[in-house]
């Protein structure tokens, strides 16, 4: 398992047990490191794309971040993938299915889902599904 993250959310103490492991790696740096990105890909029988811009706060106070980091970073995969003919599985939201019918407070279809929308749309469109 090679394992790509930024750590912008995450801790490196939630994989120190998976340290030493045969057959885990993991680099710290972002899905927009296109060499290191290609490496792991070649390295790689799926890709698995969890790589996003998270928190509301986040994506509130920078949402050009929010879009280079689910649009763009998602667009580097997907290019490298496709060139090997890697298959991808990406994780989305929620907020891209629509509203909870329960829920007391309406939510709109904000940044992170719009985002989210289209990183996925780029999956499907490249899988030719």
């Amino acid at each position: 398992m090679l394992i790509l993250d930024n750590l912008s959310t995450g801790s490196i103490d939630n994989i120190k047990h998976l340290k030493g492991r045969p057959g885990f790696e993991y680099f710290i740096d972002t899905v927009e490191n296109e060499q290191l990105l290609a490496e792991l890909i070649d390295r790689s029988d799926v890709v698995f794309h969890f790589a996003a811009a998270v928190g509301v706060k986040l994506i509130v106070e920078q949402p050009v971040y929010t879009i280079e980091t689910n649009v763009h970073g998602t667009e580097v995969v997907l290019k490298h993938a496709n060139k090997k003919k890697k298959l991808v599985v990406i994780a989305s939201t929620s907020e891209v299915y629509g509203q909870e019918r329960r829920r007391a407070l309406p939510r709109g279809f904000g940044p992170r889902a719009g985002t989210h929308a289209e990183a996925s749309m780029g999956v499907r469109v490249q899988q030719g599904d």
